[in-house]
């Protein structure tokens, strides 16, 4: 879930909120 996140950013796509949350979140954690 977060990985494919991850993926959709390297690749310049468009994150949903709630996924972009999460990784900003384990990313402070």
């Amino acid at each position: 879930y977060v990985e494919n996140a991850v993926d959709a950013l390297i690749n310049g796509n468009e994150v949903p909120e709630k996924e972009t949350k999460a990784i900003g979140c384990t990313i402070k954690n």
